[in-house]
């Protein structure tokens, strides 16, 4: 964790960004390749703990790996419980759709080669990219964690030509307050390619 720490404070192809929404300032950092060329663009929705060193380091080796990656701050410290929130969900929702508009636009992301990848609370929100009805829908999403039955009504049927990995359908949950879907028909993880 330090060295991913110490990656992520030096990394020299990164770019911070900002945007409002509903009177909200929501920030992130954008992680680039190397490559001149716009590169498969990637954003990373972190767990209800909010943006961490963990997401950083992740869109550090990430970029070191080809992909332009944004690490967005969707919400502060909270808990899976927003789901069951309409009002807070939909702002949410709106701040996570305008992350993933404002990665597309950057010149060195490729929205054709685009993908969404949530922990958590970030994976019930990567199925809100991959199913709302955007000009550039993600070609796929990894999911660690993050399918909440309880807000199962509000999931659109995926494209044909998307491809969603889903690992875990069991997060920490000490007070019982979610059940989890386990019949995602989803590609699972150990099977994805």
């Amino acid at each position: 964790m330090v060295g991913d720490t110490i990656r992520m404070t030096f990394a020299r192809n990164k770019k911070v960004i900002g945007y409002e929404v509903a009177g909200q300032n929501i920030s992130g950092t954008i992680y680039y390749p190397k490559s001149k060329h716009p590169a498969p663009a990637t954003l990373l929705l972190p767990t209800a703990m909010g943006l961490t060193p963990h997401e950083h380091a992740i869109a550090v080796r990430l970029a070191r790996e080809g992909y332009t990656v944004l690490a967005l701050g969707y919400t502060k410290r909270t808990t899976g419980a927003v789901v069951k929130d309409e009002q807070l969900r939909k702002h949410l929702e709106q701040i996570v759709l305008r992350g993933w508009h404002t990665l597309l636009a950057d010149p060195m992301a490729d929205p054709s080669r685009a993908a969404v990848v949530g922990f958590s609370l970030g994976g019930y929100f990567a199925t809100y990219i991959a199913t709302a009805n955007t000009e550039y829908a993600p070609k796929a999403g990894v999911l660690y964690y993050g399918v909440y039955a309880v807000a199962d009504g509000h999931r659109a049927p995926l494209r044909s030509h998307q491809k969603v990995c889903v690992n875990g359908t069991v997060d920490f949950d000490p007070g019982r307050q979610f059940e989890f879907i386990t019949d995602v028909k989803w590609t699972d993880l150990n099977h994805c390619s």
